[in-house]
């Protein structure tokens, strides 16, 4: 009797191992390769929003495009050190040396892939990412000071200064309650902000404005273009004066509102204005300063001109109603929260973002 013969399947067992291992590398280089260049992605888009951003303050900061080119470059490298910068990048509009502008970077990197090659697919694979950021004048400020500076002032003071390199020292502020319209700083009330042109005032009370000094205002923005009114806080209380010029206030770096008294700004529209909501250039004596922009200064002293005032202020009268601000120029600054404004007035409070 013959007994079948069963055929050898030893081959068959390294063919499905042989067939298999092909679909493994390939779920390996799905996987693990595809994975790695989703990090690599993620790093690339932070550091060139990074990059975007720190550019952007660089200019704001008027530091000059060769350090915004740099500090640009450094932060992409710093969250992908693979990373390099697409050629005619970065580019400004205008300018970096602008008040106000956009500036847009772009970075890539050549990954490198471990198991794709295996399966036919290229050794590396390219990730980048482009990301634009604007600067310009803070639209909005918290922890400002209750006291208006003037913008004719601050220029009369070459605040900011034109040229970045130059420091214009102290600058002294004249406040004289027989001549309110021409006043140079002055008090406000943050409780009356950003009111209607022909809005009512009064007075935010003593403790209100203290605590202002010590704390801060909550935040604060501008309507840019159009005129944004401040109530002038007719109280002025001799301790709210006395705060600022504390031991604790004096050597402190704070931000203030500047008021435009006269139309500095030059459309017509601006100004501060009188209890109707009419222009009321200096010397009107107004009911509500615009808020143009913001200033910060490095508080030296605030005196009452019968003590000590008059001689800080030239022209300010010895009189226990006068006050005299000396303060001095800290350079350019940055906020946090204010919407950055290429077209507002800027007297060196900036603020970044990333373009949408």
């Amino acid at each position: 009797m013959n007994i079948p013969s069963f055929r050898e399947e030893h081959g068959a067992a390294a063919t499905l191992v042989a067939i298999l291992l092909v679909v493994l590398l390939g779920m390996a280089a799905l996987v693990i390769d595809e994975g790695w260049l989703l990090g690599s992605r993620r790093r690339i888009v932070q550091g060139t929003d990074a990059s975007a951003l720190a550019a952007a303050m660089s200019c704001g900061l008027q530091e000059g495009q060769a350090s915004a080119d740099g500090v640009a470059i450094s932060y992409a490298q710093a969250n992908e050190a693979n990373a390099q910068i697409a050629d005619g990048y970065p580019f400004y509009d205008p300018s970096c040396d602008a008040p106000g502008g956009r500036v847009t970077v772009e970075f890539a990197s050549e990954e490198d892939q471990f198991f794709s090659p295996a399966v036919g697919r290229p050794a590396t694979a390219p990730v980048g990412w482009r990301a634009t950021a604007v600067w310009g004048a803070a639209s909005g400020a918290s922890g400002i000071m209750p006291f208006m500076l003037s913008a004719g002032r601050l220029t009369d003071c070459e605040i900011p200064p034109p040229d970045p390199d130059y420091d214009p020292g102290t600058c002294h502020f004249a406040f004289d309650n027989g001549e309110i319209g021409s006043a140079q700083w002055g008090q406000m009330n943050f409780n009356e902000w950003n009111v209607a042109g022909d809005a009512g005032c009064s007075s935010a009370g003593t403790s209100t404005s203290i605590d202002w000094i010590r704390n801060g205002s909550p935040f604060l923005s501008m309507n840019w273009p159009a005129p944004t009114y401040v109530c002038r806080d007719t109280g002025n209380a001799v301790p709210v004066w006395e705060e600022l010029g504390s031991e604790e206030m004096v050597g402190q770096v704070r931000q203030f509102p500047v008021n435009d008294p006269g139309d500095i700004v030059g459309d017509g529209i601006h100004g501060q204005v009188d209890q109707s909501g009419a222009l009321c250039p200096p010397p009107c004596s107004p009911h509500k300063y615009d808020i143009i922009g913001f200033a910060e200064l490095r508080i030296i002293s605030v005196l009452r001109g019968n003590k000590g005032g008059a001689e800080a202020c030239p022209g300010l009268p010895s009189d226990p109603n006068s006050w005299c601000l000396t303060a001095e120029w800290v350079g350019y600054s940055s906020t946090i929260g204010g919407e950055p404004c290429p077209d507002c007035p800027s007297f060196g409070v900036v603020a970044v973002r990333l373009d949408a």
